[in-house]
């Protein structure tokens, strides 16, 4: 009986990690480190900027 509720339990678990990952990762188009989009009108372009300038916006 002891194996089937352990059997049972990591059943749950391994569940509730599965929807808390889902929960917590958005996979979404709305998640815009995941499908960022280079634009004019929007993006910044800082390949070019100094090192100086770039160490102060840290």
């Amino acid at each position: 009986m002891t194996a089937q509720v352990d059997t049972r339990r990591l059943t749950v678990v391994a569940g509730k990690v599965e929807e808390w990952r889902k929960r917590l990762i958005d996979l979404s188009y709305r998640n815009t480190l995941l499908y960022f989009r280079d634009t004019k009108t929007a993006t910044l372009d800082l390949s070019q900027a100094e090192a100086v300038a770039l160490a102060a916006l840290e």
